[in-house]
């Protein structure tokens, strides 16, 4: 189902859909911010974890559809071990970040990102990405 918000088309799922979201976001105010954008996207729901660590185990452990992954997340880069793993290679990734110059775009592109999201982001344009990978993962 889709559904036209201003500017934005967002998909939404059937209610008997899951989908599994993994926030990698050290701040809970952010947290809560992205988990309020994304709380009317049907059949979303939102693991989240405070550390690159955390989120690492959750992602392993989980193997979510969707990763948010802010790269200024406390601990080792994980984004590197995130694509080498290979349940988890085709998982789809929007990193965050307060610092995106054009080498983190190209690395990520290369690492299997789908967008690169600079803080401070717009809590819609949050919304729409996540309906767009959706979108591609439920044609």
């Amino acid at each position: 189902m889709t559904a036209q918000f201003g500017a934005y088309t967002l998909y939404a799922m059937s209610a008997n859909q899951r989908t599994l979201l993994l926030l990698i976001e050290a701040s809970e105010d952010i947290q809560t911010l992205i988990k309020f954008s994304l709380e009317s996207i049907a059949g979303l729901e939102i693991q989240t974890a405070r550390l690159s660590s955390e989120g690492l185990q959750y992602a392993k452990q989980l193997q979510p559809d969707i990763i948010i992954l802010d790269l200024d997340t406390p601990g080792p880069s994980i984004l590197p071990v995130l694509q080498k793993e290979k349940k988890l290679h085709p998982t789809p990734l929007i990193l965050l970040s307060s610092r995106v110059r054009l080498t983190d775009e190209l690395e990520s592109s290369r690492q299997g990102s789908i967008i690169n999201l600079p803080k401070p982001f717009d809590p819609e344009e949050l919304k729409q990405v996540v309906s767009h990978v959706l979108k591609t993962l439920n044609p």
